[in-house]
């Protein structure tokens, strides 16, 4: 308590004024394979700057900050408490940084010096060496010739035989419709990438008169090259190429892997390469064998990363916004997978409740797994059904199976042993989802609609009621007697079913795309809407459905699922697997975690901290989300994993520069009771 006696009083006078919030950009941490651990989550810094570039040297970090236009140097031998040590004082902001030995090369696209070079002997005391104008992008060395790419102004040629005094000596491909931005050399011969262009293959036998011998297109733009051994990596807007070049001259592509929009580099660490891959955060893939290069898992998946540095110990990840963080590479790794079932089978959905998951399979029909214990799920038992289903859901003991062009399948499960097939409708369309509501089963039935089912007659005659739709009837959810429906190119819809013969649209909103599936949780309407992400619509008042929320994943993936669970939402993705997205900012959505699955993801349900996931590729994961994201620890302010008087002194330092970490509170507000708080969330304590 003698935090209160010796700073209330100051606390109080800074806080009395009481700001209103406008952005919640607090940094989130997340653990699992599916997240970012505690133990791998070393340090944070949130630098209040818009992070650009990052270098390691030593036992030193190196972090440019764009709009401060300086450059900061920390002390990391102890990497959970970075200690600044020096800032240069000069005015740049290079969004490259490349160490050589003992120089440190900082690179601008932006105006100003383009290349500023540096002796970090001693990283406390940096000495200026020189400067190069005109914006830089990458460089090369071939002995003491160095090769500087610089978009559209080409590639430039510098003898850096006296780097405090560098001589141009060419220059070369000067306003190509491409743009010259990355370079790696092998022997006699330099890839160099030109944007829409491709690459480009030199013969620098003469150093200073490069000349093309060969060129080679890309699908997208070629955004980086990078050489390990003799194998090249060629990173594209979606690709990442890799090459064989045991013969320089004649490089051979021998994998070709699709990738998340790629924000920034490429490092490899023994057999395994960091790709920064923006909001995807850092993509890991073991390439021991190049031409079956092995997706291994992510890191920093709530963080748009742009730029990686890394040792052998420690991996460091900018984000522009919540700033650096550094991870543990050396932590033991937790994948967060209980199990897996039916593996090698398609599966194409699942249902869980009580116990007991049905899981469909094409060609086999209707497995039923105890799952008791969700690391060791048992066969109960297999039924032969139509199993191109989309959707189930269980009641009462009862599956109900939305069969595509096979309508309504029924199976009696109160003996999961010996299931019976209670029997079928035909729904005249391709049922795609299902929802059940007592005596009544709703189907979105694709091309035809809504179907209304009397749960009594399942037969021919069960059909009771149906409305058409513009669209594609693809997702449904029930709330009282109001039906909402993802119409895929239809957009979405509330349909009023108070009377089951006869469903009446209310009101529709056709801004989307493609809506795949709907859930609606307090008034909010949470679809899930493929490469548009997930997008949010206030359905409270029917007369102005507004769209409130989206999270763009800003590259093409198949968000087809939605399951949200108080504050988080659950999405399948048909090309990456799972998703978790945190929803308590409107403003802000987050992605919090993410799990891989060989074949993406055709459905998921979510039964307290497990989540079932059905692939038509690999089977059924059966994945543990477990304090996945944690609840975070409000009064552990400075990040450091553990709390102490620092605390406050971050606290008052964000209070006074308006960073939401201050809003103690939750309320949206910074006033006088967010100090109050703060002792309240301290005195409580944290686990880490």
């Amino acid at each position: 308590m003698f935090l209160i006696s010796i700073v209330v009083r100051i606390a109080i006078r800074f806080a009395m004024a009481g700001v209103a919030l406008t952005s919640m950009n607090a940094f989130a941490q997340t653990q699992g394979l599916l997240c970012s651990t505690r133990s791998e989550l070393i340090a944070s810094l949130n630098l209040v700057a818009h992070e650009h570039a990052v270098g390691l040297i030593g036992d030193h970090l190196i972090v440019s900050h764009s709009n401060l236009d300086r450059v900061k140097i920390f002390n990391i031998s102890d990497p959970s408490s970075p200690e600044l040590v020096h800032t240069l004082e000069r005015h740049f902001a290079p969004q490259q940084i490349r160490v050589m030995n003992s120089t440190v090369l900082f690179m601008n696209t932006h105006g100003g010096d383009g290349l500023v070079m540096y002796d970090f002997s001693d990283p406390r005391q940096p000495v200026p060496l020189s400067s190069v104008s005109a914006d830089t992008h990458d460089i090369e060395m071939n002995g003491e010739i160095a090769y500087l790419t610089q978009g559209n102004a080409g590639l430039t040629i510098y003898d850096f035989s006296d780097l405090s005094n560098p001589v141009f000596l060419g220059n070369y491909f000067r306003n190509t419709p491409g743009s010259v931005g990355s370079v790696e050399r092998v022997g006699d011969y330099l890839y160099m990438t030109d944007g829409i262009l491709g690459m480009k293959l030199l013969d620098i036998s003469d150093p200073v008169k490069p000349v093309v011998v060969e060129e080679f297109s890309t699908d997208s733009q070629a955004s980086s090259v990078h050489r390990f051994g003799d194998v090249l990596y060629l990173i594209t807007l979606d690709q990442l190429i890799i090459y064989s070049i045991a013969d320089p001259r004649h490089p051979v592509p021998i994998a070709i892997n699709p990738l998340p929009w790629p924000r920034g580099g490429l490092l490899r660490l023994g057999d395994r390469i960091y790709l920064a891959c923006g909001q995807s955060g850092v993509w890991v893939f073991d390439v021991s064998e190049p031409v079956n290069p092995t997706f291994v898992r992510t890191y920093a998946p709530e963080v748009r990363s742009t730029y990686i540095a890394a040792n052998d110990e420690l991996l460091v990840v900018v984000d522009p916004y919540p700033g650096v963080t550094i991870y543990d590479l050396q932590a033991p790794l937790d994948t967060g997978l209980l199990s897996r079932a039916s593996e090698g089978a398609s599966t194409r959905t699942v249902a869980v409740d009580s116990g007991i998951a049905a899981v469909l399979e094409i060609g086999t029909g209707l497995r039923l797994y105890d799952t008791t214990d969700p690391s060791n799920p048992a066969l109960l038992s297999t039924l032969s059904v139509p199993s191109l289903g989309s959707a189930m859901q269980i009641a009462n003991e009862v599956l109900y199976i939305a069969a595509d062009t096979q309508g309504l399948q029924v199976i009696d499960i109160k003996d999961p042993a010996s299931p019976i097939h209670l029997g079928q409708v035909d729904t005249n369309g391709s049922a795609k989802d299902v929802v059940v509501d007592n005596a009544f089963v709703y189907l979105a039935d694709g091309g035809m609609g809504i179907k209304v089912v009397d749960a009594l007659q399942i037969n021919s005659s069960g059909v009771v009621g149906s409305i058409d739709t513009p669209g594609v009837a693809s997702g449904i959810d029930l709330v009282d007697d109001t039906l909402y429906v993802a119409d895929g190119n239809g957009g979405i819809h509330i349909v009023n079913v108070s009377d089951r013969s006869s469903p009446v649209v209310v009101a529709s909103n056709e801004t989307l795309d493609f809506a795949y599936d709907i859930e609606v949780v307090d008034g909010v309407a949470w679809v899930a809407a493929g490469e548009e992400g997930l997008v949010a619509f206030d359905v409270s008042d029917p007369a102005n459905l507004t769209k409130v929320a989206e999270y763009d994943p800003y590259i093409d993936m198949g968000y087809i699922k939605v399951r949200v669970v108080g504050q988080t939402a659950y999405v399948a993705d048909a090309f990456w697997g799972l998703h978790v997205i945190d929803l308590q900012d409107n403003e802000l959505l987050t992605r919090v975690a993410s799990f891989r699955v060989d074949g993406g993801a055709d459905d998921i349900d979510v039964i307290q901290n497990e989540v079932y996931i059905a692939s038509r590729d690999s089977g059924l994961h059966i994945v543990d989300l477990t304090d996945c994201p944690p609840e975070p620890c409000l009064a552990d302010v400075n990040g450091d994993g553990q709390l102490s008087p620092t605390d406050f002194t971050a606290w008052l330092f964000a209070f006074r520069t308006l960073d939401p970490a201050a809003d103690q509170n939750s309320d949206g507000q910074l006033t006088s009771t967010d100090f109050t708080s703060w002792v309240s969330n301290y005195n409580a304590g944290c686990e880490f």
